[in-house]
């Protein structure tokens, strides 16, 4: 008799096996069963379970303005440093 079960293989990051597994054990379940209640919702719903978008072209040049301003933000060891140098700028 043939099994009526596909076996399913994927790759992915250790720490996000492991922080999905971890909300898995809140909710009772186990990583067959969540991956098992994906593949129905998307069958169910003919898309995706969840909102996934590609940003505009808008969007994705106010992202690589920012990333070329990052080497420009200061950071500060302590409130109080950042404190200091804030008020050395208003003088």
């Amino acid at each position: 008799m043939k099994s009526d079960l596909a076996n399913i293989h994927c790759l992915m990051p250790v720490s996000t096996k492991k922080k999905a597994e971890k909300v898995f054990k809140r909710l009772g379940i186990n990583k067959t069963e969540a991956i098992r209640m994906f593949f129905q919702q998307v069958a169910l719903r003919n898309s995706i379970p969840f909102e996934v978008s590609v940003p505009n072209k808008e969007t994705i040049a106010a992202i690589e303005e920012g990333r070329k301003e990052l080497h420009k933000l200061k950071s500060y060891a302590t409130v109080e440093e950042m404190f200091e140098d804030l008020e050395n700028e208003i003088e």
